[in-house]
């Protein structure tokens, strides 16, 4: 499983996703917009907001706008019940 996080500069949600992810040890790749290479993978997903979450599993991928309770539920299944 892999986690792709877009992000923004500014953006405060991205902020603390990222905080988060990393207190709870949670490996990620960060995607920040402001690089065109991002931008363009952004445009492509036709990601709407930031953050903007691609989680890939090896059956298919879950996509999430934004740093929600719904975001972290799904995290907290795949790395503490598994």
């Amino acid at each position: 499983m892999s986690i792709d996080v877009y992000t923004k500069y500014g953006c405060s949600p991205c902020k603390f996703l990222k905080m988060w992810l990393n207190k709870n040890e949670i490996s990620f790749n960060e995607k920040p917009v402001e690089l065109k290479k991002n931008m363009d993978e952004f445009i492509k997903r036709q990601g709407t907001g930031y953050p903007f979450i691609i989680i890939k599993h090896a059956n298919g991928e879950n996509v999430f706008l934004g740093n929600t309770p719904k975001l972290k539920k799904h995290l907290r299944g795949e790395y503490f019940n598994s």
